[in-house]
């Protein structure tokens, strides 16, 4: 009879420390008081991951060709999601990844006021690395703790970035997923 009330405590825990990450996230910080704002954008860094491991990260998009998206306006689509996977690597070179992987999300995000952030903020976010490699290889290693990542009310999993990263430097693989209409996103084919 407590579990119901067990469970509501535990979730509102989890949402409380969600939106405490995203509101980090949300607002990087300069690594250096600049005073001109271009220079302050592309010296803004995340911070570092705790962990032991180097990471890297792929990009997904998949298609559920068994049904049709019904409330994508015509031409209807098939159902898509996006995934993006964070995880330990090998690899000491490559590309980093953006903050921002899909610039059109930078557009759509400043259209809509994301989070009553300013435009020059949004468009900031352009100039961000993360501490992961793009598109490297896993590392060689016994198999490892998946955590599927759910982010939501409308946030873009790139808010989630240095809490994500933290985890795959510490030895976790994380599936972070876009859902199609309950986070912020814009798909490959358009929103």
């Amino acid at each position: 009879s407590h579990k119901p009330f067990r469970y509501a405590r535990h979730l509102t825990s989890m949402l409380i420390l969600a939106a405490a990450l995203a509101s980090l996230a949300l607002h990087p910080q300069p690594a250096s008081s600049n005073s001109s704002d271009h220079l302050a954008a592309s010296a803004t860094t995340l911070p570092a991951p705790t962990g032991p491991h180097r990471i890297g990260t792929t990009i997904y998009q998949f298609a559920d060709s068994s049904r049709t998206d019904r409330i994508a306006p015509p031409p209807r689509r098939y159902r898509t999601i996006v995934v993006q996977l964070w995880y330990p690597t090998d690899a000491s070179r490559g590309a980093r990844a953006p903050y921002i992987p899909n610039r059109a999300l930078l557009a759509a995000m400043r259209s809509a006021g994301y989070y009553d952030a300013d435009s020059a903020t949004i468009m900031s976010w352009a100039h961000i690395d993360t501490h992961a490699l793009l598109n490297v290889a896993p590392a060689r290693s016994e198999p490892l703790p998946l955590i599927i990542f759910s982010e939501g009310q409308g946030v873009a999993r790139s808010n989630y970035t240095t809490f994500i990263e933290d985890l795959a430097s510490n030895g976790y693989i994380v599936a972070a997923i876009d859902h199609a209409y309950g986070g912020f996103n814009v798909r490959n084919d358009g929103p």
